[in-house]
């Protein structure tokens, strides 16, 4: 997949996951609003990391690093980084910190839809499915009434 300005337009939500993470290692994954996803591996030479940044300004700017400062965290939760700089994201997003260095950001807009789409789900379910989560509880055709 080529990477390219208008491939993401329209973003809502993103997973991503630090170098180190367990699961979904350097991977990016992507959901438009119209429901499309793609996923990346931005530590591949086809999709690196900066040329991700420079097309995907929602991205550009942000530091994954464990939670946020303000960020509540669950007993026993996994943070991979978190030490020194946390995680920051950019104005207009907001961000669930998914355990063992697994992040997922969202437009800020459809942030409480999603906690309560997500609540009573563990973190590791949304980290390997959130998509089918989200597909199976009709998220998407509900914010394109």
């Amino acid at each position: 997949m080529k990477l390219t300005d208008e491939l993401f337009n329209d973003v809502i939500v993103y997973r991503i996951s630090e170098l180190g993470a367990m699961g979904p290692n350097g991977s990016l994954t992507i959901l438009k609003k119209n429901g499309e996803t793609f996923e990346f591996d931005y530590l591949s030479d086809k999709t690196p990391w900066e040329e991700i940044k420079r097309c995907f300004p929602g991205i550009n700017g942000c530091r994954f690093n464990g939670p946020m400062i303000d960020e509540k965290r669950g007993e026993g939760e996994i943070v991979i980084g978190g030490f020194g700089k946390s995680t920051t994201v950019n104005p207009g997003w907001k961000h669930f910190y998914l355990d063992y260095g697994n992040h997922l950001v969202c437009k800020e807009e459809y942030y409480e839809k999603l906690e309560k789409t997500f609540k009573g789900f563990d973190n590791i379910d949304i980290t390997f499915d959130w998509i089918k989560i989200l597909n199976e509880s009709g998220f998407i055709q509900d914010i394109n009434k």
